[in-house]
């Protein structure tokens, strides 16, 4: 089930939307019940407007947007794709990693994590319910930027990222293989739904997800010297 995000714009988008779409909705009804008296015709128009505004108010466009239970991966064909590992600043010199892919056709790919409590991808992987306040680690694999009105993937609209390198084929034979390698790998660490870990000796976070897959797929460590990213490289299965 998808819920409200927690994004004034976007809830402002959504709520007006309804508002105005309800009215509408209300108005018409009124006009079938009072002049066909409740007649079944009424009855369904009514049910089916109430539906359709139920599911407009609920809907989420980042996990709408989030593939990471069945990823897009580039057709076996594809060779012109482009990588790049960007990171966002965070407080306290810290920094956090996603991957922008762009594909043949110019469409770009979001890859990151984050935790499933306080995140912006919920659970899309049906973790278990845990007492752990951050929960499991959650990929989102999907849409990068503008995804509805006032609403951007959960990376997807860093306007200062504190550092951007180029990623290359890595031990597969393209740069589309390699995003379908790091997809496979994040898709499978995320459905381990092991708990985010920060502020510890051990961590294993957004920055690990990232790390992991990239190294998996063959790629040399690209984090830039003295860039600080918490979690970055750190094992998976540790615990």
């Amino acid at each position: 089930m998808t819920t409200i995000r927690h994004d004034s714009v976007a809830l402002n988008w959504h709520c007006s939307g309804f508002a105005l779409s309800l009215t509408i909705s209300l108005i018409v009804a009124i006009k079938y019940l009072t002049e066909e008296k409740l007649s079944m015709r009424s009855l369904f128009l009514v049910a089916t407007l109430l539906i359709w505004n139920s599911t407009t108010i609920f809907a989420d466009p980042i996990t709408d947007n989030n593939k990471v239970l069945a990823p897009p991966l580039y057709a076996e064909g594809d060779r012109n794709c482009t990588a790049e590992l960007l990171f966002k600043p965070l407080a306290n010199i810290e920094n956090h990693a996603y991957v922008v892919v762009t594909g043949p056709n110019g469409s770009q790919l979001e890859l990151r994590g984050g935790p499933e409590k306080g995140g912006p991808t919920g659970n899309p992987q049906s973790c278990a319910a845990t007492n752990h306040p951050w929960g499991a680690v959650v990929a989102y694999i999907g849409k990068h930027g503008l995804l509805a009105e006032g609403v951007h993937s959960p990376d997807g609209n860093v306007s200062s990222p504190s550092a951007r390198v180029e990623i290359g084929a890595g031990a597969q034979s393209n740069v589309c293989k390699m995003a379908n390698c790091m997809m496979t790998v994040m898709k499978s660490l995320g459905a381990s739904c092991e708990n985010y870990i920060l502020g510890v000796a051990k961590m294993r976070n957004s920055n690990t997800i990232v790390s992991q897959a990239l190294a998996s797929c063959g790629v040399p460590d690209p984090l830039p010297n003295g860039l600080t990213a918490a979690g970055w490289g750190e094992s998976w299965f540790w615990n």
